[in-house]
């Protein structure tokens, strides 16, 4: 006798779902329309000023319209219903936006450096003032985006990587502000350059942090913030379980990590009675969004005659 039970953890039925996501789908929404705004305008003043930080950070904007666009249509992508063909409908589609996001990141990285290298042994001028208020601007407006996009960033690894992509602008904006005030008060130029390879630095990083938790979870990795040996723990020490095979953890998108096992228990654990209060308190200890559990009165091969045992697969 087997029994089989999914879990959905509080908060996750239809209607508040539809409504986080429309939420998200407005948060995206409005940082794409000011992205775009402040990126004509970016682009201007980088041209009209002579600076590379500005038109390197115009540059970071215009990939990020693209990656908000692209979360966008993956948001979208992703509340879709299952069909026979994609069972699990296509939630992925969010993780693929997240990597896309990386890669862009990275190559726009690499051209930053690579302008700022070109400029280094070739003197150009730089109206500072200009410059700098261009820059003063950008900071109110990725503060703005950023702050918007925050909420929806922390379980969403689609939205996390739009909200570094703008963190990327924000720091991008202040380092061309700080740029502007340098050359302005001092004449040195190179100061712009620098500003340059710094916002380089900071979106690689970023860039790097997305592409391996986007990696993480096309690989179905055990999602990083649930602790794996002591969810393998409590399952061993469950009263009445005698073997735990084909324990299975990965993740959807964000932070729904998911869970399937097979328990070997006695006939008294045989059921609902046991199931139910179990899927509860994976969801409360362990964040498990959806659980499926199966039963079984006979030990598997890699169970008979080990008493407790484990065949864990990330």
């Amino acid at each position: 006798m087997s029994g089989h039970q999914h879990s959905h953890s509080p908060g996750h039925t239809p209607h508040p779902a539809g409504e986080r996501q429309q939420s998200q789908l407005a948060q995206l929404r409005f940082a794409l329309v000011l992205t775009l705004g402040f990126m004509l305008v970016e682009v201007a003043g980088g041209i009209f000023s002579g600076s590379l930080a500005l038109l390197a950070d115009a540059g970071h904007m215009l990939t990020d319209a693209s990656a908000l666009a692209v979360s966008l249509l993956a948001l979208w992508l992703a509340a879709k219903p299952a069909n026979a063909r994609y069972t699990y409908g296509w939630r992925r589609a969010e993780v693929l936006a997240a990597l896309a996001n990386a890669l862009t990141l990275l190559g726009l990285a690499g051209w930053i450096v690579y302008e700022a290298l070109a400029r280094w042994n070739q003197p150009y001028g730089v109206k500072s003032p200009l410059m700098m208020a261009v820059a003063l601007v950008g900071l109110v407006v990725n503060l703005v985006v950023a702050a918007r996009l925050h909420e929806g960033a922390a379980d969403n690894l689609n939205i996390h990587g739009a909200w570094l992509h703008v963190l990327g602008d924000l720091l991008g904006s202040l380092g061309a502000l700080v740029a502007g005030a340098v050359i302005h008060f001092t004449g040195w130029v190179l100061a712009d350059l620098l500003a340059s390879g710094l916002i380089a630095g900071l979106i690689a990083l970023g860039a790097g942090r997305l592409l391996l938790a986007a990696l993480r979870q096309l690989l179905d990795a055990v999602p990083p913030h649930l602790d794996e040996a002591a969810l393998r723990a409590y399952l061993e020490g469950l009263e009445g379980v005698s073997c735990i095979c084909d324990l299975h953890i990965w993740t959807w998108s964000g932070s729904q990590a998911i869970l399937t096992v097979h328990l070997v228990v006695g006939p008294n654990h045989l059921g609902q009675a046991f199931l139910a209060p179990l899927s509860s308190e994976l969801q409360q200890r362990f964040g498990i969004a959806h659980a499926t559990i199966q039963l079984e009165e006979e030990p598997c091969g890699a169970c008979k005659g080990t008493g407790i045992s484990n065949s864990l697969t990330h």
